[in-house]
This record gives structure tokens, sequence and C-alpha cells, in this order.
């Protein structure tokens, strides 16, 4: 069989999508720390391992399909392998330690048909297309990612940081001067202040990490120019994900820290950073007679996955 390789390595604790890890021990029954969400009908030493072709998921995503690497439940996405040589019977060997028998083509699940704009999931059906399931036939090994890992999980967060982001902005922008202006000590500053802090935080991470540099510190800007900073500092950390996608593992250095901290540490700064404000925020909203909006990543993830 021709040679391909590794693109991504998927686990869940049950259910879509899979989300990547760099690392994974394949043992008789699959990937240890993953599960299915019904063991009658998935998994079992005959159905221990699922891999797709991630040609195949490209192509689908040119199709307009929301798909990508784990969002149809395969634990081992390949790369530059020969998918019609993948048939029940087939060897395929993972680096150096690990061998899989292909031992049939899977049922595609109701549960992945929001990877489909249709959400017909029957269209990666057998001969449409191929998902194949695996034997694993030796004791447990350790596979190695060897491509790029995929930051799926950093855009649904900070997708939702752009949702909440939004919610907060058009909640504040109804306050008064007086209200966002009105100290919260307990919380750490005024409405405005945390605004403001948040803003700069974003805009202060999003340059050291992207190479743009520090921007020059501003302070006691007016609502609308925070407002606007928020937004498109949001937005540019959509954009420039791709890019940061391969230096997860680079390192920066944070002045006022006087330390350095990796590509991976920063983004999940910049997000948890800014829950933590927007619940100061909220509050100021509310002690303005205002309703604060839900701001739960699950309303979220109901709405817009």
């Amino acid at each position: 069989m021709p040679q391909g390789s590794v693109y991504q390595l998927n686990v869940s604790n049950g259910g879509v999508p899979k989300l990547p890890l760099l690392e994974a021990v394949i043992g008789e029954l699959g990937i240890e720390g993953d599960a299915v969400a019904k063991p009658d009908i998935h998994g079992g030493p005959e159905r221990a391992v699922c891999l797709f072709s991630l040609e195949r998921i490209e192509a689908l995503a040119a199709e307009g399909h929301p798909i990508a690497p784990g969002s149809t439940g395969e634990n081992i996405t390949l790369e530059g392998l020969d998918w019609a040589a993948v048939q029940p019977g087939a060897r395929i060997r993972l680096g150096s330690e690990v061998e899989l028998e292909v031992t049939r083509f899977t049922t595609p699940c109701s549960t992945i048909r929001a990877s489909f704009k249709d959400r017909d999931s029957n269209r990666i059906q057998e001969p449409r297309l191929r998902k194949s399931a695996l034997r694993r036939d030796r004791s447990p090994r350790r596979l190695r990612g060897t491509a790029e890992r995929p930051l799926s999980h950093f855009r649904d967060l900070f997708e939702y940081n752009r949702w909440a982001n939004n919610l907060v902005l058009g909640a504040t922008v109804q306050m008064s001067a007086d209200a966002l202006a009105a100290e919260m000590p307990e919380l750490g500053g005024s409405a405005l202040g945390l605004l403001e802090h948040l803003a700069a935080v974003q805009a202060n991470f999003l340059g050291i990490m992207t190479g743009a540099g520090r921007p020059p510190r501003e302070d006691g800007r007016p609502y609308e120019q925070i407002a606007a900073l928020i937004r498109s500092t949001d937005e540019a950390f959509l954009r420039v994900l791709p890019a940061l996608e391969a230096r997860l593992d680079e390192r920066f250095e944070l002045l006022w820290f006087g330390r350095s901290f990796t590509i991976e540490q920063g983004l999940t700064q910049v997000a948890t950073h800014s829950v933590q404000h927007r619940a100061g925020i909220s509050a100021g909203i509310a002690g303005a007679g205002l309703k604060p909006a839900d701001l739960d990543y699950i309303i979220w993830c109901a709405q817009e996955r």
C-alpha cells in the first residue's frame, strides 16, 4: 500500500467531534482515553479504531460542508494514502510499532449529520465515500502524530469569545456614561475599565504572538474606541489562528512576567482571561438595571454548533 502519514489523532468522551491530541496509546479496544456513546453498535475488538482520509474531508469541505478532521468521529485522520486501496483485509502500519487490519467499512451514524450542509451523513457511506473500521492486532503501543496539530479547539474558543464579547457590548452600549464609570472595587474597576483592560490584553497578546509588536498603551479611551478594539481583535485572532497553528510550542517573552510562554499558553490566556472579566462587566450591567446576557459556552454550542 502506498505510504501516507498520520495527520491527526482524535478522541472524545463519546460522540462527536473527536478532538485532536499529539500522542496516543492504541490497545486491543482502540485508543486509550477514547469512548463511544453506544458500545453496542460502536467499538469492540473488530471496530477498535476508525480511519478517514484527509483528502476526502478536504474535498467535502470544498463543496461547502462544515466538516473537519475528527468531526465525523474518526480516530485517525490519514494524509496522502490511496484511499481506494483501503479495503477489508488490508493492513496499515502506523509508525514502527502499530499495525491495523481493516475489518469493514463503517455505516455512518446520524450523530455526524452536523458535518454536512444537507445533514445527510450517508454521503460518506460506501460506495460514495468510505470510512474504515479496523482491528488492532498487537499489544498496546504508543503512536505520535507526524503532522501539525490542528486548532479546532482554539477556533471554537475564539468564535465563542467573539460571540460573548458581542453580547456584552450589545448590553453595555445601553448603559449611561455614569453607569459605565461606576466603580466596582470588589471586581477590579468599573465596567468601562474592565472593557478597556479586556481590549488591551487581547491587543497586546495579538501583537506579541504575531510579531507585530505590543501596541502603545492608551488609558482612558472612550467607550466607542474600546468596543471597536475588542471587535477588531476578535476578528484578527480568528484570521491569524491558521498561521499560529504550526507555532503552538514556540515561545514568546512577556516582559511584565520576566519569562517566556508558549503560543498555546498565550492563546489559552486570552480566551480564559476574557471569560473572567466578562463576569465583572456583567455585574456592572446588572447594576445599571439591565439584564446581562447568558454567556454560557454550551448556549453558544447549541446555537452555532
